[in-house]
Parts: C-alpha cells; sequence; structure tokens
C-alpha cells in the first residue's frame, strides 16, 4: 500500500509541475489545471504499467501544449482505467453494497439505487419503483480510485440523497395522479375502464410517478375531450326528452300491453302457436329477422283464412283491406296499431348488427298482446326488458317435438346420407363442398350473396326432393322450414368481421336443432367431419346441458330526432360525426340499453355528408343495404347519392348480355352475378324512399327475376367448379 501511494504521489507532483508551466488560454486558472492534472494522475495510478506509461508520456505533453483541451486528456485517460478496471475491484463494492447496481455505459458509468415507494391512487394501493441514478462525475472517480470501502460509503450517500428527493417528487406526483383520477371518476359519463387502462399502463411502464404523471396528464387528454362532448351530448339529449327509450313509442305505451315469451329450442312449435295467436286477433303485425321467413308468415296467414300483405326494405304486397301484415323486422311501423304482434327470433336482441331491430319492436310495436318467440337463453334479457316498460309478462317454456341424437364420432363427406344438410361458414366452402358432394348427389346450396329468392329456391329444391343434400352457411339457422335429418358441421369456427371465432352453444344447439324437422323425420342427428368438432357438438347437445346465457344487453340506433340534437350540441353539419358521437356518448335510463351504431352506417354516412342533403335524409341513406365489401357497388352507391344531391334522375342500366345465357361458364361469372343482385337490391331498396330519383322500380323488379333465374340455373347444374374466384368489379 505504501508503494501504491508513494506512486500516486509521485504521479502527482510530475503532472503539477507540468501543470505549474503550462500557459494559460481561455477561461484558464491555476486552481482549475492543478485540479485536472491531480484527477488524470489518480486515474493514471489505477492503470497497469504498461498501459501507464504511454498515457503519462502523452499526458505531459498535452499539459505543456497550451492548445491541447485538458477535457479531452482526462476523458481518454478515464476511458483507459474504466476499460482496464478490475474484475475483483467490482466484485468488492458488490458485495459491500449489493443494493448499489453499477452499469459500463461503454466509455462512462451508471450507479443506480431503487426501492419501492407505497402510494394510494383512486383508492388502491400501489408500490412503484423509485430510483436513483448518478452517472460518472465524482462517483466514478471514487470506483476508480479509492478503496471499495470509501467508495461505497461515498457512493451510497450520493444515491440515498437523490432518493430523497426522488421520494418527495413521487409523494407529489402521486397526489397529483390521484387528484386528477378522482376528478375525472366523479363525472358519471367519463370513460372510467379507459382511464384505469391508462393509469395502470402508466404506473407499470414509466420508470417513475413524475414520468408515469406527464404519461397520464398526455394520455387522458383524449378521454377528456370525448367526456367534454358526452355531457354536451347529455345535456341536449335531457333538455329534449330523449333519454327514456320507452317514451319514443307514445302509442305503445298507451296500449297497455301484455307480452308473452314462447321459449324453447328449434322444433317445439313456438312460431307455429304464435301465428295461430296472432290471426285469432282482428289484426295484426309477423316481424321475421329475414325476407324468406316474412313471405313464409304471409303464406301461413293466408293459410288460416286471413288476407295479408308483405313487406320488406326492397319488397312490396300491400293487399287493400288486410288487416295482417308479414314484413322483416326492420320495417315495422311502430305508429300501426294492430291486435297482435309476433316478433320471430327474439334472442337476435343481442346480435351485434341488428338488435336494435328487436329491441325498437319489443319496446315500440303498438300491440294489445305482443308475442315473442325465441330461445330459452333470452329469457333473462326478456324479463328485464318486461320491468324496464312494466309491463306484464308470461313465459312458456316448450320442449322439442322429436328427439335429437349427436353422433360422437366424426362424420365422413363419402358416407352422407340424403336428408343430410352441411353447415359451413364462406361462399368459397358451400361451393367447394357442393363439388365434392355432387358427384353423388342432386346438392341445393344457400349462402349469404344470394338473393332471397335464389334461396328460396334452393330450398324448395331440397324441400320437394329434387336435391337430396343442402350445404349450407348459418342463413338457415333463422327458422326456415326445411325437411333436415341430419346436419353435419364442417367446422365450428367462423369469420366474424375481425377474427375466427368458435361457435357459441347458442349457436351450435340453433344451427344443429335443425334436424329431425318435426313432421317429416321422427328422430335428428346432429355431427361434424373433425374428431374434436364432433366432441364438442355432443357435449352441447347431451342431456342436461345448460347453455350460457346471452349478455342480458341490446342496442338501440338513433333517430332523427338524436342525430339533430346531438349535431346542434356540436355545432356540426356532419351525420357521420353526429353518429360517432351517439355511438360513444349515448346514454339511456337503463343499463341495458346502449347504442348500436355500426362502423358501415358511419362510412356511408360520410359518403352522404359530400353533399347538401338535409339531415333526416342523410340518415335514411346510412341505412342503405350497400354490401361494403363489394368496392365498385360502394363507388356506385356513392355516384348515386350524388345525382340525387344534384336533383338528376337515375336510370337502370340493362342487363349484361353474360346474364342472358343459359348459366354462368365458370365461378367468377356466378359470382359477378351474385354482385349485380346485390346493386339491384339497392336501387330497389332507394326505389321504394325515394321514386323521384330512382324511377325504374318495375325494370329492377324483371332485371332480378332474370338474374334470379341466371343464378338458380348456374347453381342447379352438376359439376360446378369447387374453387371460386375472387370478386370482379362490374364495370
Amino acid at each position: 500500500m505504501a508503494g501504491e501511494a508513494e506512486r500516486v504521489a509521485g504521479l502527482r507532483e510530475e503532472l503539477l509541475r507540468a501543470a505549474a508551466d503550462r500557459p494559460l488560454v481561455g477561461g484558464e486558472t491555476p486552481d482549475l489545471v492543478a485540479a485536472a492534472a491531480r484527477r488524470i494522475a489518480d486515474l493514471l495510478a489505477t492503470l497497469p504499467a504498461g498501459e501507464r506509461e504511454p498515457l503519462r508520456a502523452e499526458a505531459l505533453v498535452r499539459l505543456a501544449a497550451p492548445e491541447a483541451s485538458l477535457r479531452k486528456l482526462e476523458k481518454r485517460v478515464r476511458q483507459a482505467a474504466l476499460a482496464s478496471v478490475s474484475e475483483a475491484r467490482l466484485a468488492d463494492a458488490a458485495a459491500l453494497a449489493p443494493e448499489i447496481r453499477i452499469e459500463d455505459l461503454r466509455g462512462t458509468v451508471r450507479f443506480s439505487l431503487t426501492e419501492h415507494q407505497g402510494v394510494t391512487i383512486g383508492g388502491e394501493a400501489f408500490r412503484i419503483p423509485v430510483v436513483a441514478r448518478l452517472v460518472g462525475g465524482v462517483l466514478e472517480r471514487a470506483l476508480l480510485t479509492l478503496p471499495a470501502e470509501q467508495f461505497v460509503a461515498q457512493a451510497r450517500a450520493a444515491l440515498q440523497a437523490q432518493l430523497a428527493e426522488a421520494h418527495a417528487a413521487g409523494t407529489a406526483a402521486a397526489r397529483a395522479i390521484d387528484e386528477l383520477v378522482s376528478a375525472r371518476l366523479a363525472r358519471p359519463l367519463y370513460d372510467a375502464r379507459a382511464l384505469r387502462r391508462i393509469v395502470l399502463r402508466a404506473l407499470r411502464e414509466a420508470e417513475d410517478l413524475p414520468t408515469a404523471l406527464e404519461r397520464i396528464e398526455y394520455e387522458t387528454g383524449r378521454l377528456d375531450r370525448d367526456a367534454a362532448e358526452r355531457e354536451r351530448v347529455r345535456e341536449l339529449i335531457e333538455r329534449h326528452d330523449l333519454i327514456a327509450y320507452r317514451d319514443y313509442f307514445p302509442r305503445a305505451r298507451e296500449r297497455r300491453r301484455e307480452l308473452v315469451l314462447y321459449a324453447g329450442p328449434t322444433n317445439s312449435g313456438k312460431t307455429w302457436r304464435a301465428l295461430n295467436e296472432l290471426v285469432a286477433g282482428d289484426s295484426g303485425v309477423y316481424l321475421a329477422p329475414l325476407r324468406l321467413l316474412a313471405l313464409e308468415g304471409q303464406e301461413e296467414i293466408l293459410k288460416r283464412g286471413h288476407d295479408a300483405s308483405f313487406l320488406t326494405g326492397e319488397e312490396r304486397d300491400l293487399r287493400a283491406g288486410a288487416k295482417f301484415i308479414a314484413s322483416t323486422i326492420e320495417m315495422l311501423d311502430t305508429t300501426r296499431e294492430v291486435d297482435v304482434a309476433v316478433i320471430d327470433e327474439i334472442q337476435l336482441l343481442t346480435d351485434p348488427q341488428r338488435g336494435w331491430a328487436w329491441c325498437q319492436a319489443l319496446v315500440g310495436v303498438p300491440a294489445k298482446r305482443v308475442l315473442m318467440t325465441g330461445s330459452a337463453d333470452a329469457i333473462p334479457l326478456v324479463r328485464a326488458l318486461a320491468d324496464y316498460l312494466g309491463e306484464p309478462l308470461s313465459i312458456i317454456e316448450l320442449e322439442r317435438h322429436t328427439p335429437i341424437t349427436a353422433h360422437e364420432s366424426p362424420l365422413s363427406l363419402a358416407k352422407i346420407q340424403p336428408g343430410t344438410a352441411v353447415i359451413a361458414f364462406s361462399r368459397r366452402e358451400v361451393l367447394a363442398l357442393k363439388a365434392e358432394l355432387e358427384h353423388r348427389f342432386r346438392v341445393a346450396v344457400i349462402y349469404g350473396n344470394l338473393t332471397p329468392e335464389v334461396r328460396r329456391e334452393e330450398a324448395r329444391r331440397f324441400r320437394d326432393g329434387r336435391a337430396q343434400v343442402l350445404v349450407s352457411t348459418d342463413a338457415i339457422a333463422m327458422g326456415l322450414n326445411l325437411p333436415i335429418r341430419t346436419v353435419c358441421f364442417s367446422t365450428l369456427q367462423k369469420w366474424d368481421g375481425q377474427d375466427e371465432v368458435q361457435l357459441e352453444p347458442w349457436q351450435i344447439l340453433q344451427i344443429g336443432g335443425r334436424a329431425g324437422r318435426f313432421g317429416h323425420h321422427e328422430q335428428g342427428w346432429v355431427g361434424a367431419l373433425e374428431r374434436r368438432d364432433a366432441r364438442r357438438v355432443a357435449q352441447v347437445f347431451a342431456h342436461g346441458f345448460e347453455p350460457p346465457h346471452r349478455p342480458v344487453a341490446t342496442t338501440v340506433r338513433p333517430g332523427p330526432d338524436h342525430v339533430e340534437v346531438i349535431a346542434e350540441a356540436l355545432h356540426t353539419h356532419r351525420l357521420a360525426r353526429a353518429l360517432a358521437a351517439f355511438q360513444r356518448g349515448m346514454t339511456f335510463d337503463s343499463p341495458l340499453l346502449s347504442p348500436g351504431v355500426q362502423d358501415d352506417m358511419i362510412t356511408l354516412a360520410e359518403l352522404a355528408d359530400r353533399y347538401r342533403i338535409p339531415l333526416a335524409e342523410r340518415l335514411t341513406l346510412a341505412t342503405a343495404p350497400v354490401d361494403m365489401r363489394v368496392e365498385w357497388l360502394v363507388d356506385e352507391y356513392g355516384t348515386w347519392i350524388a345525382a340525387r344531391a344534384a336533383g338528376r334522375v337515375v336510370a337502370l342500366d340493362p342487363l349484361r348480355d353474360t346474364f342472358l345465357k343459359p348459366r354462368a361458364a365458370h365461378d367468377e361469372e356466378l359470382q359477378s352475378a351474385e354482385s349485380e343482385a346485390k346493386r339491384l337490391t339497392l336501387y330497389a331498396w332507394l326505389a321504394f324512399r325515394f321514386p323521384e330519383t330512382f324511377p325504374d322500380l318495375e325494370a329492377c323488379g324483371r332485371q332480378r327475376v332474370v338474374l334470379d333465374g341466371f343464378i338458380e340455373r348456374s347453381l342447379a347444374e352438376r359439376g360446378r367448379g369447387a374453387h371460386p374466384a375472387r370478386a370482379t368489379r362490374r364495370r
């Protein structure tokens, strides 16, 4: 140790002599130069002799040269000292102070000390790391030059002092975060869940509480703006008496209605009983989820000896003097009073896209008796809505007429029997399965792209035996009356618009329950092609299986009053902004009800907002049946809206010659025909609402008949290709 001290003293003396002879430049003073010389000497003393001598010689040269930078010299020597610091020195420091972290930053050293600070934010306790950090400087020189005990004492003192400051800053930041959270949670329309996510993420990821506070203040800015918008909207909504949804329908409230729910599985006679009660009244309306079911409802009413009209968004069969109407549920007239209303498939209250229509019907149909049919898992929601309305509810639970048994082993396409419905969840898979099966069977197909008339004809082919096997999407789940003996799932996965998801138990029951139709078969069978799917189907159809209840919540779509009030609150003429504000901030007088605006509706509103069209009319246009997946159809719809805004008439183009052929030559032509059918459906929808702009309704009807025939003949042809091509543009 004595030799070490002598070596350091000798280096200092040598460098101090050189420093004393250095001509001073700039802001240099003798004391500053001497201090630098001492630090450099201390650092040189830590180096091995072989590394020290070249740097010592360089230091003497630079000290003598006034143009040489002492700061750069010290940095160079320090980096050399850091590079040569012994593992033993670091181990000694770690052993004496394991709580101090020493990190080599390649050119300097960082020292840190971490503790945990307990804070309370929003009534919840958290333990947040508090970190003291020092880089380089005095502690670095101490590490390199002092004995381990002296370095540790100096490092602890310096880091503890900084920790005390960090604790104080953390306490102040925690108090500010708590006040921020409390103030926002006190606002009823603030997004508390999003606020909690922001706070938790910031506390988890930020390096300290002051940084977390900055992040929370920044990220809650959007929530603050949204809440302010909701509060403005809520104020005007309350001022205009639009909070209580049940009060939107005064005629329904005046009727002192009686609610009846026929609950049970498929094939339990729910709709048959409800239709019998419907025609026992003096007048009535049957509300169906599909155009085909509305048409079947009209036929059933006619069979029971009563005339009935038929109404959908694109079709009208209005019969003079008819006291009954069968319609799709969206077409309900809440001002037309009737004795009895039937709302079919009431469990669709929870459907994310169309649930608003069932909610409107249940709350708003002005009938003395409201008969609902649906699965038993809808009972909690229907009961809660009846309580909200203050109306009496009777629940009649029905049992299935025919037993149904699940195949526990997987089924094979090679062993499919006549009377089977094979279920897939995409057009491509439906047509691929059709191609595989029609080597042995005449096959009917049903999928979403087909027009209602083609779907009806395909169902009729299967019903009357012209087709022996049906391949379908879950379109058959909604009550189509088909003589199915066996339902076979090709998969239990379905694209929900965003992801591939597993079917819920109620979906499996609803689809599989179509097997064993009463009056056609004494027994129904259900199974799947894949072993894992077969096991799940068997589990769902096992005796005593209780499917989970659906959510006890439904949705409400905005009406003209809503958008006008919201637009006023936001000082905007843009429907899309008003709809987005409704979706983000509209609240009702019951937790059962929430806004039901879909992204497609907002996209169509943005199209309509480009033109000078009254707000209420733009709202109607935003509900048009536009398939947003068909790009050319969206473009054409935009052109049609522009024509209406300009006062021009939109004439319907004639069908292309392709669709006048006996059948499609390949799948691209079939798919093109399906897209063309959507165009005609859209034109008819517009023609019923704006006949002065879209006058060719009769021509549209004739074209739909021709196109339906073309599609039906193409589907009925044996040996269609099994690999559908991508959608093509119409023009």
